[in-house]
């Protein structure tokens, strides 16, 4: 599956047809690469959840505000203290992919446009449930006709109830074999792909067609909601399917790769896409659970699974490429307070997992403070999975490149900045009503601006960044715009960060982020260690630098993932800080940072990966700076009273968004006859609210960038063939002979025994070496002929058998070494040991052609 080689070549067919200037096509063209901004998570007025908050304006609308255009703000009126009415980009984008839910195209369609006969009661459009969903959309458009957010809700879930069904199915307006609906479905996605076909503009800004898959899974750990896994599904070009495959027609991702396949790669020789999976820290740990779904699908709400193959692997790595590892629900990098497999707690050591990090387990579901969840849901757990299951299979499911988005529902791709994110928000009339801003916990405490997808590529197209994307050469920011490169190399210079020609140099000499460390030039049984340079420049509109980091995760001698964070470059005590009441930065920082980091604790039998982490002085978080722009200094307002005048308490008690969400839920479940400590209370709302432990909304934030992983994987070990003593059938060995035992290394027509590093060779469990010198050519030259008489010359090195480690009970005996490029290679034979017995007698074993050992040997033993 994934034929990307069929496509490449294709491509270079093309390239050499057009000749080298196709390749420079746009006037920034550069071989080292240039990096471009974008957001490739993007909701429109298409999703039905952005219409049912207000929100009216369009793909196109989306596109023209990623290249700057000002765009208006739902609901009309807005009535949020200093609430804006319409946002505008301060830095456009260098592209952006809108990514509409394609679940509801149809039935969002049906039920908001009208028929050719407005009156006909048989219309989809007149059904209860359309008016309902009408009444919603249109009503939050306009702040003075808005039926609440609480509707709103209500209403929102009795859409998407479909899709928690293990096999979801559409609703009943969409006509017999769905057929109305299947119609409207295109007709959107024709819209969606005219308008990122007017928006692309080569060289200056790219759109990529695109849409959202969107799945829900119920899942036991879960007392309400439901884990995440969508996925956004991006095109290289314009060739695309003819209609987007939602989870009415894959419920499962692997059959969404199927379909992908069937009706994009194998349909069209010039589609190509991938699939990006997005907050995963609400996946129930679902994320990076190395399973597959079973085949057929069942039919219970639990899903039957089967362990992964290395087939499952491939298909998945080939695929999803890259995972957005932060965008408004929250960061999925890694978490302090995590659970096992087993659903044992523990806590993580990395002090900076706590940035931004979401305490639900899934949509919709309350927020329990510091909760435990498990660690599959995160992006550095998913890695290190990755390295177990490559470990196993041969193949890495998990081999994931980081980018970021927004998952905007405003249209507003970009739209990252913590202040201009405190007064327009993301959610349409869910950001413009007080009571829901400032009052929700999910709004209050995770939600966040979100970030940004940044990519290196030779020039802004299509085709460039997609291919950028797939090779992993990505990074993700929090928001910011800091320039971050990291190279992986074995021959880096420690002080290249001192050369005027540093990035040049490490892009010849290493490998670039998102790529494979190559062999040691040193062979598996050198001291190399990999370096890496990595390097930040200061976002100019941000704050300045503080330090970079390098996470690496590995396998240990047991097989077993860890992970180390490792400090190196910057000051991570240097003092910097913020005034939370006026917002004023305080301290210095640094406004670029470079480093050749050598890993000191490599082990070239271990896998790993390296990731950097650029992480920038501290400034205000959203909720902070809003209000301090509104009030001043914050502290001398909520002394006066002011901020709570109107409305906005959680300016002076930073639970006071938790404790008024806590007050309506508990409101809801006493008229539910429910109170707490009542057995049939929501346990998750229970720990949540009646503990009195309310979440401590950040004040501040420390903006950072994630660089894709470089991995390093020790050489395979090549199996070949040796004869122990090979005129003996038996292979008798006396692990006390102080003797020589000869070992055929075996030549065939597929490897050659002049290709083999004899300074290598080491047999035995104890390594034993060749006692004699085999590079002397004379040596060497005695030393192969054709042992087994296949017609093949053969390496016959002899070894001092009390030397080879080898002990009474063996069975079994290898040899190991390199060939003369470096590939290690083992070959083992079956070997019987003998004691030392009574009586003297003698044995001719051939140690090299034409020359005949006599040795003592025990009596008893046989040839």
């Amino acid at each position: 599956m994934k034929n990307r080689a069929r496509i490449a070549a294709f491509a270079a067919a093309l390239m050499w047809i057009a000749g080298p200037a196709a390749a420079q096509e746009c006037p920034d063209y550069s071989p080292t690469r240039n990096p471009y901004f974008g957001d490739l998570h993007v909701h429109t007025a298409f999703s039905m959840d952005a219409v049912l908050v207000g929100v009216e304006t369009e793909p196109s609308d989306a596109y023209a505000f990623a290249k700057g255009a000002p765009i208006p703000l739902a609901p009309i009126g807005r009535p949020f203290f200093r609430s804006a009415l319409e946002a505008q980009l301060e830095r456009p984008l260098d592209f952006a992919a809108v990514t509409d839910h394609a679940e509801f195209f149809g039935e969002f369609h049906l039920c908001m446009v009208p028929p050719a006969d407005p009156s006909d009661p048989a219309a989809a459009y007149n059904t209860e449930f359309c008016v309902n969903y009408r009444a919603v959309a249109i009503g939050n458009r306009i702040i003075t006709t808005t039926p609440g957010p609480e509707i709103s809700v209500e209403v929102f879930r009795a859409f998407t109830a479909p899709l928690l069904a293990p096999v979801p199915t559409r609703n009943p307006i969409c006509g017999p074999g769905d057929v109305d609906c299947l119609a409207r479905t295109n007709l959107l996605w024709q819209e969606t792909q005219d308008a990122a076909q007017l928006a692309n503009d080569p060289c200056a800004f790219s759109a990529f067609n695109a849409y959202e898959w969107t799945k829900v899974e119920a899942d036991p750990s879960l007392t309400a909601g439901a884990a995440i896994l969508h996925r956004n599904v991006i095109f290289r070009g314009d060739s695309v399917p003819p209609a987007p495959i939602s989870v009415f027609e894959a419920p499962k991702v692997e059959l969404l790769w199927d379909q992908l396949q069937l009706e994009c790669l194998d349909a069209d020789s010039s589609c190509d896409v991938l699939t990006i999976p997005h907050s995963t820290n609400q996946s129930a740990g679902r994320a990076f659970k190395p399973v597959y779904s079973a085949d057929p699908l069942p039919t219970s709400p639990f899903f039957a699974e089967r362990p992964l193959t290395a087939e499952d692997a491939e298909v998945r790595a080939a695929f999803e490429p890259v995972v957005e590892v932060i965008q408004h629900k929250s960061a999925s990098e890694c978490r302090i307070s995590m659970l096992s497999e087993g659903g044992v707690p523990f806590l993580g050591s990395d002090e900076l997992c706590d940035f931004e990090s979401s305490d639900t387990n899934g949509n919709r579901s309350p927020a329990i403070p510091n909760q435990p969840l498990p660690r599959l849901s995160y992006v550095r757990e998913g890695l290190k999975e990755g390295l177990v299951q490559e470990e196993a299979l041969g193949a890495n499911p998990f081999k994931l490149g980081m980018l970021a988005s927004t998952d905007t529902h405003n249209a507003t791709p970009g739209q990252t900045s913590e202040r201009e994110f405190a007064v327009t928000g993301h959610i349409g009339i869910n950001d413009g009503l007080l009571s829901l801003r400032g009052g929700i916990t999910s709004v209050a405490k995770q939600r966040n601006a979100g970030g940004l997808a940044v990519v290196w590529a030779e020039e802004n197209t299509r085709e460039a960044l997609f291919d950028a994307i797939d090779r992993k050469e990505v990074y993700a920011t929090s928001g910011g715009r800091p320039i971050v490169r990291f190279f992986g190399s074995w021959e880096a210079p420690l002080d290249l960060c001192e050369s005027p020609d540093a990035i040049e140099i490490a892009d010849g000499q290493g490998v670039p982020m998102g790529a494979d460390l190559p062999a040691s030039p040193g062979g598996p049984s050198g001291n190399d260690k990999p370096r890496f340079l990595v390097s930040s420049q200061q976002d100019p509109l941000g704050a300045p630098l503080q330090r970079i980091q390098i996470v690496k995760g590995w396998l240990d001698e047991n097989g077993e993932a860890q992970e180390a964070v490792y400090e190196v470059a910057g000051d991570p005590n240097n003092g910097a800080s913020v005034d939370v009441n006026t917002c004023t930065p305080q301290g210095a920082g640094f406004g670029s940072l470079c480093s050749v980091w050598e890993d000191p604790d490599f082990d070239p039998d271990q896998r790993a990966f390296y990731y950097s982490r650029t992480v920038e002085n501290p400034t205000c978080r959203w909720n902070q700076q809003y209000c301090a722009d509104t009030f001043g200094d914050v502290g001398q307002a909520c002394d006066a009273g002011t901020p709570q005048a109107y409305g906005v308490d959680w300016c002076c008690d930073s639970t006071a968004g938790h404790q008024a969400w806590c007050t309506n839920a508990l409101d809801d479940a006493a008229q539910q006859g429910l109170s707490c400590g009542d057995p049939g209370m929501n346990p998750d709302l229970e720990a949540s609210c009646c503990a009195g432990n309310y979440v401590d909304t950040p004040t501040t934030v420390q903006e950072r960038a994630w660089s894709s992983p470089i991995w390093y994987a020790p050489v395979p070990v090549s199996a070949i063939e040796i004869d122990i003593k090979p005129l003996s059938t038996t292979n008798p060995v006396n692990p006390m002979s102080h003797a020589p035992i000869p070992v055929a290394i075996l030549g065939s027509d597929t490897f050659d025994v002049a290709d083999v590093d004899v300074t290598t060779l080491a047999f035995g469990p104890a390594g034993a070496e060749p006692i004699f010198d085999l590079t002397h050519w004379l040596v060497y030259l005695l030393s192969t002929f054709d042992a087994n008489q296949d017609g093949f010359v053969d390496l016959v090195p002899p070894f001092r058998t009390d030397e080879t480690g080898i002990a009474i009970g063996d069975t079994e005996a290898c040899l190991t070494g390199e060939l003369l490029d470096g590939t290690p290679f083992e070959g083992c034979d079956t070997t019987r040991t003998v004691p030392p017995a009574c009586g003297v007698g003698f044995e001719l074993v051939l140690v090299l052609p034409g020359l005949l050992w006599l040795r003592r040997r025990t009596r008893g033993s046989a040839v």
